[in-house]
């Protein structure tokens, strides 16, 4: 088993956060210090991107300051009289079951309980709530640090990865189909490889696109894009797994007019790839040319089995593609507002 680059780095930044921490810990003799290591766990060994991190630090903290403080004024007050303090724990947990479960902030509910649990059953010690809620903070600010220096991912680099994932995925799908040599069997196959590729990925992915909303403050219509380019590509799939299925004959292959089509796809996804690795002129130029190289096809007469379902389809993908280009059009704002690293695979 050959060495994960990602895992390591990953691995390494949380060992340094966790020895700096516990050194700091140990000097300053912190009280309670366990919390934030414990915090750096929760909050660097599931997420791996700078978004993530940070969406995942402001909830846990959210959670941590509202128990401390609402524990600590009914103990303050009430003179942490037991029955008080459970009742006062049930409210919370009503609270944090109606605001923050079954959505996007459900960590918060959860740690949020944690905490009130752990501050009204303290047994007169006040000072628990008040470390707990530091020792958070310390390892909040010491995990956002190492996310942001030490090998730092961005989730908007990776969205823009996964999109040119798709454009070599639909480049093959279509340059498989004007290679001739290529069986009708293999395109199928690969055709219903990619789409269920596509699908199981998906969730990943709108997890990307949560994490990034952290990152492009600067450009909140990126994640936007993002959520529509997934939607064509997702239809784009489908139609292209339709088409090789049910329509993709040896007599379609041939004709000089369905190769022409295919020709002017290819081109405008390359010239999505293009732009997504920003190496392009604006989308609208290389569509209006190939868009004008269709036209001089035209006129050949369409004459083939089910013209009528090819074309319709065919037409459906062109205009998903126009779609699509738009979308990565907006999308490419990106790197006029940030420094986007793409993995050097993804160009070949």
């Amino acid at each position: 088993m050959g060495i994960d680059r990602g895992k390591t780095i990953r691995t390494w930044r949380l060992a340094l956060t966790c020895i700096f921490l516990f050194l700091i810990s140990w000097y300053y003799k912190i009280p309670e210090s366990s919390w934030s290591l414990v915090t750096i766990w929760f909050v660097m060994y599931e997420y791996t991107t700078v978004g993530g991190v940070l969406n995942k630090s402001m909830l846990r903290f959210l959670g941590t300051v509202i128990s401390a403080s609402y524990g600590v004024i009914i103990i303050y007050f009430c003179g942490n009289d037991p029955i008080i303090n459970m009742l006062a724990l049930v409210a919370g947990l009503f609270f944090y079951t109606y605001w923050f479960m079954g959505n996007d902030k459900t960590y918060t509910g959860t740690i949020g309980a944690v905490t009130l649990t752990i501050v009204l059953l303290n047994y007169n010690d006040i000072e628990v709530a008040i470390l707990r809620a530091f020792n958070v903070l310390i390892g909040i600010i010491a995990s956002v640090f190492m996310i942001r220096f030490f090998y730092p991912q961005y989730a908007r680099n990776l969205l823009i990865e996964a999109q040119l994932g798709w454009c070599n995925q639909l480049i093959e799908l279509i340059g498989g189909y004007l290679d001739l040599e290529q069986e009708q069997q293999s395109l199928k196959n690969k055709s219903y490889t990619f789409e269920h590729s596509f699908l199981a990925n998906l969730a990943t992915y709108n997890r990307l696109v949560g994490e990034a909303k952290m990152e492009t403050k600067s450009l909140p219509s990126f994640t936007t894009h993002c959520i529509a380019i997934k939607e064509e590509v997702q239809l784009l799939f489908r139609l292209f797994n339709l088409f090789f299925a049910t329509l993709a004959t040896a007599e379609g292959r041939n004709h000089p007019w369905v190769i022409a089509q295919f020709e002017a796809m290819r081109h405008k996804v390359q010239a999505m790839k293009n732009q997504l690795l920003h190496v392009a002129p604006p989308l609208n130029q290389s569509i209006a040319l190939f868009a004008e190289e269709d036209e001089k096809e035209a006129p050949v007469a369409l004459v083939l089995n089910n013209r009528e379902a090819i074309e319709a389809l065919i037409e459906e993908m062109n205009a998903l593609l126009d779609a699509l280009g738009k979308e990565i059009t907006h999308n490419v704002l990106i790197y006029e507002h940030y420094e986007c690293i793409l993995d050097d695979r993804l160009r070949i």
